[in-house]
């Protein structure tokens, strides 16, 4: 199964270039995590890029997957310059972006959302409000349906969407398909 997201890098590569979370209020919004640090969410703006490039970057090769987000600087800008102009929310704290959900048009009126998050943020409550403030927005925006792929063995990130309203929609041997309309 491949995503619409990991289809927009290959065509970059190709050109060379508490209760779950759920929609709450829209971005921009403060909230304490787990270990305390003061988080903001809030819509993506452009002079946040360097450090949202920063924040794909700090990536492992293990904390990729489907070839997301892109591992190298090139790829990522190019990467960014096809999904930036669809309704895209970042989690900031200290002034760098610690995680993104962008939300990018499939072509059938649905939208695909990725939700990435920091190491040093995960398990903190982070991507939990981020996957709430991002749904929010998309609602706002006029999004009506949204989508995602996850591996079958991330059980972690499966009960995150699960709680957060989406079903499965479909399965293949390495990954699960979920779907939530908004």
């Amino acid at each position: 199964m491949v995503s619409w997201l990991s289809t927009r890098l290959r065509a970059v590569r190709t050109r060379g270039g508490s209760g779950g979370p759920s929609p709450r209020a829209t971005p921009p919004f403060q909230f304490v995590d787990r270990e305390r640090r003061r988080i903001t969410l809030r819509q993506y703006r452009p002079t946040a890029r360097r450090s949202l490039v920063d924040l794909y970057e700090s990536f492992e090769p293990v904390e990729r997957t489907q070839g997301l987000p892109p591992a190298d600087r090139a790829e990522i800008d190019a990467w960014l310059d096809e999904i930036l102009d669809s309704p895209s929310v970042v989690a900031v704290h200290e002034g760098a972006v610690v995680g993104h959900a962008p939300l990018v048009a499939d072509g059938s009126g649905d939208h695909e959302l990725g939700l990435f998050v920091g190491e040093a943020y995960r398990g903190a409550g982070v991507p939990a409000e981020l996957l709430g403030a991002s749904l929010a927005h998309a609602r706002q925006s006029g999004v009506s349906a949204v989508w995602l792929t996850v591996p079958r063995t991330a059980h972690g990130r499966r009960r995150l969407f699960r709680r957060a309203g989406f079903e499965v929609a479909a399965t293949s041997a390495l990954s699960v398909r979920l779907h939530r309309e908004l």
